[in-house]
């Protein structure tokens, strides 16, 4: 998987589908969200919504809702 800069040397945004395809393709072991303590939780599903405001990703953090409860 490779970025994509602009002509500013900044990341170009990814289509939500592209990103999709993109996880799908390389089968990672571990999807994860950084924490801002440093920790990691894992993402067990993503899903791709098209909504009348735009595209929304969804993450399914289980290991999120175990923390708040």
């Amino acid at each position: 998987m490779s970025a994509v800069l602009n002509e500013n040397g900044e990341y170009v945004d990814i289509e939500p589908m592209r990103l999709c395809r993109v996880i799908g393709a390389v089968k990672p072991a571990v999807v994860s969200v950084r924490c801002g303590d440093g920790g990691e939780l894992t993402i067990t599903d993503i899903s791709i919504d098209v909504r009348p405001n735009g595209v929304h990703l969804l993450l399914d953090v289980p290991e999120a809702a175990q923390g708040e409860g």
